[in-house]
C-alpha cells in the first residue's frame, strides 16, 4: 500500500470502535487551540517595528539626567537634538523628532461636521516618514510636514470621513478638507495634505494623524522643535548609514554635547547624556512585558505537552488491540517503513482533523482572544507567527506518528499470538509523570496569577481613588517636574 492508501484507510477507520479516535482528535485540538494562540500570540509580540525599511537600522535617542541627587532615564529628547545629530555624524543618514498632541479623541470636518473618532494624533518634521516609511496613498506625506496648518491622515480615517469604501477613491475625496480636534479648546484649523496607510497592528506608534510640527504652536504649545536644552517631550529617531555604526555614535556623543550643549546649562537642567537604542527593541523594553511573554510561553509550552503525552498515551492504552493488527500486517509481508508509513498517515489524519476544530475553536472564540491579546486574530496568524504555528503542527504530526510506529514495529509477531499483554509499565509511568509534572505547573502557575491579580485589585492603597485622577507630565524636563513637585508639597 502506498501512503494516500494508508490515509484513506485512516479516514475509514475513523470510526472503528476501540480506537478512541475522537478522544484523541478532541484532546489534540484543545491543546493546540490554546498553545497555538499563546505562541502566536509571543510571536507577534516578536515582531514589532520589523518591518520597516533598514528596520535594524532605525534607532532611538534616550537622554540620561540627575534629578533629586538620582541619575535617571527618559525616552524623550529637547526638538533640537534630532537635526543636531544629523548635522553631527556622519553615519547619521536620516533623524526625525515627534511628540505627542492627544489621544482618544474625535476629527471634526469644517465641511459637513463629519466627526470620527482617532486615538493618537501627534506633530512630525518632514523626516518622520522617511524614517517610519508607509506608502502614501494620496497627497504628499513630506512637504505638508514642513507647513504650518498642515496635516496627513491614516487611510482608515479617511474611509471614516469621507463615507466612500474605496480606500484610493476616500484618499483623493478627503485631500483639502480642513479638520479640528474635538478636545481643543484652541479650535486650530488643519488641512489635510496627504494620506498614508495604515500602520500595522506591530508598531509601536500607530497615529492616525500626523500634524506638521510648525503647527505646534497653534495648540497652544511651547515650540522648542529647536531647543537642545529644556522641553524634554520630543521622541527623537535616527536611521544610520550602517546598523554597525551605533558604535560611532556612542564613542562621539561626548564630543556632541560639548560642541553643541554648554556645560554650565547641562549642569542646570541635570543632563548628563545622551544613548542610541535598536528601534527594533523598542516594544521589548518594557520589563513587565518581557515577563509576561516569558509566562504566556511557558503556559503554551506546558499545554502543548500535555496535548501530545494525551495522544500518544491513548494511542498506547489501546496497544493490545492493535498490536495484534500490527502483527497480522507483518504476518502478510509489512516492514517497518510500512508501519511508520501507517501510523504517519494515521497521525495526518488526526492532526487535520484536530487543525480544523481548533480553527473552528478560535473563531467561535475570537472576541475573548481578541480582548486578552490586544490584537485581531487575523494580526495572529499571519508572517511569522502563521510559520511558527505550521511549524509547531508539523511537530506534532511528527512525535504522533514516530513515537507508537517505534513501539509498534518493535513488538515480535510471535508473542502477538501468545496472548499479548502490554508490559513494560515503566516508561508510560514516566511519560504520565511528565504530564502530571506539566499540568502541575501550569496549576501552580495559573494560582499565582489569580492571587495576583486578585491582591492588585483588593489591596487597600491607603488613600481615596475617588476623584482622583492621573495626568501625563512627560512633555515637560526634569526641572519643571521638580518645580512642579515643589510647589504642590
Amino acid at each position: 500500500m502506498n501512503f494516500f492508501d494508508h490515509i484513506t484507510t485512516s479516514i475509514k477507520s475513523l470510526p472503528a470502535k476501540g480506537r478512541r479516535n475522537g478522544l484523541k482528535i478532541l484532546s489534540l485540538s484543545l491543546g493546540l487551540s490554546v498553545s497555538l494562540v499563546l505562541l502566536t500570540k509571543v510571536c507577534f509580540e516578536k515582531t514589532f517595528d520589523k518591518f520597516f525599511e533598514g528596520s535594524d537600522r532605525i534607532f532611538y535617542v534616550t537622554e540620561t539626567y540627575v534629578a533629586n541627587g538620582e541619575e535617571q532615564g527618559s525616552g524623550s529628547t529637547s526638538g533640537g537634538i534630532a537635526p543636531r545629530m544629523k548635522e553631527h555624524f556622519p553615519a547619521v543618514e536620516v533623524a526625525t523628532r515627534w511628540t505627542p498632541v492627544t489621544n482618544d479623541t474625535k476629527v471634526i470636518l469644517k465641511e459637513g461636521d463629519r466627526k470620527a473618532s482617532v486615538s493618537r494624533v501627534i506633530l512630525a518634521d518632514t523626516c518622520f516618514f522617511k524614517i517610519l516609511d508607509r506608502p502614501c496613498l494620496a497627497g504628499s506625506l513630506t512637504e505638508p510636514l514642513g507647513m504650518k496648518g498642515d496635516a496627513v491622515v491614516s487611510s482608515s480615517l479617511a474611509l471614516r470621513l469621507s463615507g466612500n469604501h474605496d480606500q484610493l477613491q476616500a484618499a483623493q475625496d478627503i485631500l483639502g478638507k480642513v479638520f479640528r480636534l474635538e478636545d481643543d479648546v484652541k479650535g486650530a484649523e488643519v488641512v489635510i495634505s496627504g494620506v498614508f496607510e495604515d500602520y500595522p497592528a506591530n508598531s509601536s506608534l500607530r497615529p492616525d494623524v500626523v500634524v506638521s510640527l510648525p503647527s505646534i504652536s497653534m495648540y497652544g504649545m511651547y515650540d522648542g522643535s529647536d531647543q537642545l536644552i529644556g522641553n524634554d517631550r520630543y521622541r527623537t529617531l535616527i536611521r544610520l548609514v550602517d546598523k554597525n555604526a551605533a558604535a560611532q555614535i556612542t564613542d562621539g556623543m561626548s564630543a556632541f554635547i560639548d560642541h553643541y550643549l554648554p556645560r554650565e546649562d547641562r549642569l542646570e537642567a541635570g543632563l548628563k547624556s545622551f544613548s542610541v537604542h535598536p528601534y527594533s527593541s523598542y516594544h521589548d523594553e518594557d520589563s513587565n512585558s518581557r515577563s509576561m511573554m516569558l509566562v504566556l510561553a511557558l503556559v503554551a509550552m506546558a499545554l502543548l505537552l500535555t496535548a501530545v503525552l494525551n495522544y500518544i498515551l491513548i494511542v498506547l492504552s489501546t496497544s493490545v488491540n492493535r498490536s495484534r493488527e500490527m502483527a497480522l500486517r507483518k504476518c502478510l509481508g509489512s516492514d517497518a517503513a510500512d508501519m511508520y508509513m501507517m501510523m504517519s498517515a494515521e497521525s495526518l489524519v488526526h492532526t487535520v482533523l484536530a487543525c480544523l476544530t481548533a480553527i473552528v475553536l478560535i473563531y467561535a472564540s475570537r472576541g475573548t482572544i481578541e480582548d486578552l491579546a490586544g490584537t485581531a486574530v487575523s494580526n495572529l496568524f499571519r508572517g511569522t507567527p502563521l510559520m511558527v504555528s505550521v511549524a509547531v503542527v508539523v511537530l506534532v504530526f511528527l512525535v504522533n506518528a514516530i513515537i507508537p510506529a517505534a513501539m509498534y514495529s518493535r513488538i515480535p509477531v510471535a508473542t502477538i499470538f501468545r496472548n499479548f499483554v502490554a508490559g513494560n509499565r515503566v516508561w508510560k509511568r514516566a511519560l504520565l509523570a511528565v504530564e502530571f509534572s506539566a499540568v502541575a505547573f501550569l496549576g501552580v502557575l495559573l494560582s499565582i496569577i489569580s492571587l495576583q491579580y486578585d491582591k492588585l485589585v483588593t489591596t487597600d492603597l491607603g488613600f481615596d481613588c475617588v476623584n482622583t485622577a492621573i495626568v501625563d507630565i512627560n512633555g515637560m524636563s526634569p526641572s519643571q517636574k521638580k518645580s512642579l513637585m515643589d510647589d504642590n508639597s
